[in-house]
């Protein structure tokens, strides 16, 4: 299990990587990633609650707001998941995130 939750791991932050305006740590240890997310704060996002809510509702995909932790610019994913699932939610993110930059 470790070496396929490294795996995972390499892979979502393989594909954050390609997103532009994200930034976040490599997990060392959990199989979460927090990653700054306040460049895309705009078309009516203020927060990362409002930011997570729209990645869900249009673009099916869950996030955690980063509030929860202490951290407004910030949403949480976890990559306890398929390879498969970890692609289609870093390309649904990447799509949200890009119309909001516009």
């Amino acid at each position: 299990m470790v070496a396929a939750f490294e795996r995972r791991r390499d892979l979502i932050v393989e594909l954050l990587n390609g997103i532009d305006g994200v930034r976040f740590p490599v997990p060392d240890g959990a199989f979460y990633i927090f990653m700054n997310v306040g460049e895309y704060y705009r078309g009516g996002i203020t927060c990362s609650a409002e930011l997570a809510s729209y990645l869900l509702q249009e673009h099916h995909v869950a996030t955690v707001p980063g509030s929860a932790f202490g951290d407004d610019e910030s949403i949480r994913l976890s990559y306890a998941c398929s390879e498969e699932d970890i692609r289609e939610g870093v390309a649904r993110i990447g799509k949200g995130l890009e119309l909001l930059r516009g």
